[in-house]
């Protein structure tokens, strides 16, 4: 049984400070000088209240790399129905590695 004093650690929004972020797994699709590629299961962290996304740094980093070899390069990331552009100018921020 857990006592009072412990509790879950809440993940609270960097940009907001007043939502959770909730993580979810996305498939990040990108087209890269006419070759299609995929990075299934990539951990976006969304805010429930204001809407703020990020995603973990390694995907960042595939991303800035995939970026580099084509600089128009075409992203989205999809999880079922939902479909969301990625670009080197994207919404999206990196979580930093060292937080969890």
């Amino acid at each position: 049984m857990t006592s009072p004093t412990q509790h879950k650690k809440q993940d609270w929004c960097p940009n907001c400070q007043i939502g959770q972020r909730r993580v979810r797994p996305v498939t990040l699709v990108a087209k890269v000088q006419g070759q299609l590629f995929q990075l299934p299961d990539v951990s976006l962290y969304s805010c429930d209240i204001c809407g703020y996304e990020e995603i973990t740094a390694e995907a960042g980093e595939l991303i800035d790399y995939l970026s580099s070899i084509d600089g128009s390069v075409s992203s989205e990331s999809t999880s079922g129905n939902e479909i969301t552009q990625i670009s080197p100018r994207s919404t999206f921020r990196r979580k930093d590695a060292s937080a969890k």
